[in-house]
């Protein structure tokens, strides 16, 4: 698909931990000093095999997944009362929308925002990206139901963040660590959050947001997960009912059987 991001096994990935234990992990970046913030201990990693990863800097992708997400509301209340949450870490395209739902979860931004960094969100259809813990991990499990074919998701680039005024640096996460090894620890030549630059934007990294909301969500989204099934073309709800008509989960659907008599016709 237009989306489909390819990574080959010479590419080299960065991880940074606080504990050795957690080397091996689901998300790494590009590079090494972009991930300092992690952690102390930082990992040289590559992919034991190519990878398919979903570019979610792509704006192919993000109307992809915004129209699954339509598609799975129709037949899951979760889903469809969830479905802003699951969203907002792909951010919306009407930016005043975003800013206000962001206001809503109680979300911190800057006072002020680089018009450098609000340019280059017309290159991602006025989209940018603010990565935060909870928000993201649910992000990823959906991801792992709606696309199993693929092997994670990718942000070669840095995307910019609008809310934080800077940039979230290129990341990657892969659904099953097992596809990548560790090839060495590397030594630190800088330590700290973020990396110092010449100009004022920054590189940020996910944030953690631990309230009632983001609790709420991640409890609620655990139901999903345990009902999501794949939903193929023909399926009878896609027959039946017109887009934005939700039905809920717990209705029973009558399936289309033939009569005697309509074997005859």
């Amino acid at each position: 698909m237009a989306f489909d991001f390819i990574l080959n096994t010479d590419v080299s990935l960065y991880r940074s931990v606080k504990t050795r234990e957690y080397l091996l992990g689901e998300w790494y970046s590009f590079i090494p000093e972009e991930t300092f913030g992690y952690g102390p201990i930082t990992g040289e990693f590559k992919s034991k095999r190519s990878l398919k990863l979903l570019d979610i800097t792509k704006n192919s992708f993000y109307n992809d997944f915004r129209d699954n997400i339509i598609k799975y509301s129709k037949s899951n209340e979760i889903m469809n009362t969830k479905k802003m949450m699951l969203l907002f870490p792909l951010v919306f395209s009407d930016s005043t929308l975003y800013t206000k739902y962001a206001n809503e979860l109680k979300i911190p931004k800057a006072e002020s925002v680089d018009f450098t960094i609000e340019l280059d969100t017309q290159y991602y259809g006025n989209r940018s990206r603010y990565s935060v813990l909870q928000l993201d991990l649910e992000l990823i499990l959906v991801l792992k139901d709606i696309y199993p074919n693929y092997d994670g998701i990718i942000s070669p680039i840095k995307l910019p963040n609008t809310l934080m005024n800077g940039y979230q640096h290129s990341e990657m996460c892969i659904f099953n660590k097992d596809n990548v090894e560790l090839i060495k620890e590397i030594p630190r030549t800088q330590s700290g959050g973020n990396i110092t630059q010449k100009t004022p934007v920054r590189i940020l990294g996910a944030i953690s947001l631990d309230n009632e909301l983001t609790r709420e969500y991640v409890s609620s989204m655990k139901e999903f997960h345990k009902t999501f099934k794949l939903i193929t073309t023909d399926n009878i709800i896609e027959q039946q009912f017109v887009p934005h008509i939700y039905v809920s989960p717990t209705e029973s659907v009558i399936k289309n059987r033939k009569t005697r008599k309509q074997r005859k016709l």
